[in-house]
């Protein structure tokens, strides 16, 4: 279960400073193991959300469609380095959602289903 910090990002401002967090984090590992793809993948990920974000700016669905940074996250670290992998996989649910992509599409892969209701 995701530390109470991590569960769910309010709004824009919670994102900017998890982001800064994560930048912060990531570097210093990458620091440490700069020939890890998966750490140079989450920095550019993380530089990419940065940019799509500022000035409070929405990010276009083609954009964050590409995003792997929870799904890797969760894969890599929930285990070995739980809080790490949740501040990731926050960020990434954030932006998706933020972006316009519903939540059977971040955990699916695949488009809303029509509704069935009238």
């Amino acid at each position: 279960m995701a530390p109470p910090e991590f569960r769910k990002i309010k709004d824009d401002a919670e994102l900017q400073d998890r982001l800064v967090k994560a930048v912060k984090e990531t570097d210093q590992r990458v620091a440490k193991d700069p020939a890890d793809p998966i750490l140079s993948s989450f920095q550019a990920q993380l530089e990419a959300i940065g940019k799509w974000t500022a000035n409070g700016r929405t990010p276009l669905p083609d954009e964050v469609r590409s995003l792997t940074l929870g799904l890797v996250a969760m894969r890599e670290y929930e285990g070995p380095e739980p809080e790490y992998s949740f501040l990731l996989q926050s960020i990434s649910g954030y932006i998706k959602l933020r972006a316009g992509i519903s939540i059977h599409q971040v955990v699916l892969g695949k488009k809303k289903p029509p509704s069935t209701t009238p």
